[in-house]
């Protein structure tokens, strides 16, 4: 591990973890930005699935500049979740930030979310988040709040599954799960909890399942000083129908799972909802898209149909091997 920052005494140590797949400017994009961070984290780990060595000449180039003794590249297997589980594995970091590839930090976001675990003398904070500046918070319709699919509250987790986003927050919020673009957790929640590799496609989904479990047993917040744009690059952008399809699926895995307030009479609600509103724009819109995607949405529904129900916890609250 590279030494501390000058001056930070005996503050945490921070590892940040970059999980990227045949992404190699948008990486690059990202790592400009945290050689200018007022606190460099001790340790920058880029996780690769590439298929080219691209991504692999860009980290070797940072790694001679700035962040020369920080920067580490590690090759992985594709999977998100796997990614993640196999960053953790090969740091010792006290706090782990995790940013995506397509991001760009604001200066000061390592300082401020280290900020938020260092004044928490008692370590009931488990997770912190950046502010997504770049999104901005939607007037909730009446119809899907009815339908528990979405809130005004932000960074809520509903009883259907459901979780609208923490943004345009102007203090600390205490929330139900972090962003997977812009989280990070202390190093002891990951000897409990892994991200949890079982899930369908990418692990659409991933960050709420494995926040929303931290969250029983200890407090997460998003700092609006931490501030984090996200780009959404177009490069392994999943369709919209298959979004759809993803989506209802891997949310059904999380709410069988009966952690806090979470329960399936609530996710089928929120599903008939969901599928009346593709149906109503597939009619009236006259969008391919939306009849692709409410075609997906059925045949999600009728996936979670045929798995059997389970009504206590799955087992997957277990540490990172």
């Amino acid at each position: 591990m590279a030494p501390a920052s000058q001056g930070r005494g005996t503050s945490l140590s921070d590892e940040l973890v970059i999980c990227t797949l045949n992404r190699p400017r948008e990486v690059a994009q990202c790592l400009d930005s945290v050689t200018k961070q007022s606190r460099l984290p001790d340790v920058v780990r880029v996780v690769d699935s590439s298929a080219s060595g691209d991504t692999r000449l860009v980290v070797d180039r940072y790694a001679a500049g700035v962040l020369v003794g920080r920067l580490l590249y590690q090759a992985a297997a594709p999977g998100l979740t796997g990614q993640r589980n196999a960053g953790i594995r090969a740091g010792r970091s006290d706090v782990v930030h995790f940013v995506d590839d397509d991001t760009v930090l604001d200066a000061r976001y390592i300082e401020s979310i280290l900020h938020e675990f260092e004044t928490d003398p008692e370590g009931t904070v488990l997770g912190v988040g950046g502010s997504i500046a770049n999104i901005h918070r939607h007037r909730v319709p009446i119809a899907k709040r009815a339908f528990m699919l979405d809130s005004p509250r932000p960074g809520c987790v509903l009883p259907s599954g459901r979780n609208p986003l923490a943004v345009d927050v102007q203090s600390v919020t205490e929330v139900d799960w972090l962003s997977g673009c812009a989280m990070s957790f202390r190093r002891v929640v990951f000897t409990r909890f892994a991200f949890n590799e079982d899930l369908e496609g990418y692990g659409l989904g991933e960050d709420v399942e494995f926040s929303y479990r931290v969250r029983q047993q200890g407090r997460l917040l998003v700092t609006p000083d931490a501030r984090i744009e996200h780009l959404q690059s177009p490069t392994n952008r999943m369709a919209m129908p298959q979004y759809t399809y993803d989506e209802i699926v891997n949310r059904a895995l999380r709410v069988r799972s009966r952690i806090g307030c979470l329960r399936m009479r609530w996710f089928w609600w929120s599903v008939v909802g969901q599928l009346l509103a593709l149906a109503g724009a597939s009619v009236f819109d006259r969008s391919v898209v939306q009849r692709a995607r409410l075609r997906k949405g059925l045949a999600a529904a009728w996936a979670v149909l045929r798995e059997p129900t389970a009504s206590t916890d799955d087992g997957r609250a277990q540490a990172v091997p």
